[in-house]
């Protein structure tokens, strides 16, 4: 779990971070987990088994057995994708709480440094700061859009 922690706070690519998991997991199945990873995919736990066994000794896989490994992938695959996805959700949820909370107090701040002892301007300015939360992506992209436009132009002028 540690290292699935570091891979997501340093900021791995998601798809190299649900590449280690899934290792990570199959790794615990040779190490004989098989019963709890088997009844959370919804596969036999007896087939899983022995496929684990199997692939743990580099023996060969009876054919038979493969669907329950690509049954116990596919499972895999999903929850791995759930968590992930809601774990961002639940980040980027939290940091926005936390951005619009810094903005209206710098705005309150602001305000009463700018404005001492007006309570109406105050309440403007922790509007502005309510305000501000959701502008600053945007005025970002727009950014980044008059940026990429003027170095188009430029190019063009040569």
């Amino acid at each position: 779990m540690q290292t699935l922690r570091a891979n997501w706070l340093n900021g791995v690519a998601k798809a190299d971070q649900k590449a280690k998991a899934k290792s990570l997991i199959h790794l615990g199945l040779t190490q004989g987990k098989t019963d709890q990873f088997a009844k959370a995919a919804g596969v036999d736990a007896a087939k899983l088994k022995t496929v684990a066994a199997n692939v743990a000794a580099n023996q060969p896989v009876d054919p038979k057995d493969v669907s329950v490994l690509g049954q116990f992938d596919a499972a895999l695959s999903g929850a791995l994708d759930l968590a992930y996805e809601r774990g961002d959700q639940k980040y980027r949820n939290a940091t926005k709480f936390l951005s619009m909370m810094v903005a209206i107090v710098l705005g309150g701040v602001g305000g009463e440094a700018v404005f001492p002892g007006d309570t109406n301007r105050l309440w403007l300015c922790l509007l502005i700061g309510v305000v501000a939360t959701p502008l600053a992506p945007v005025s970002k992209d727009l950014v980044s859009a008059l940026q990429a436009a003027a170095t188009s132009l430029g190019k063009l002028k040569s």
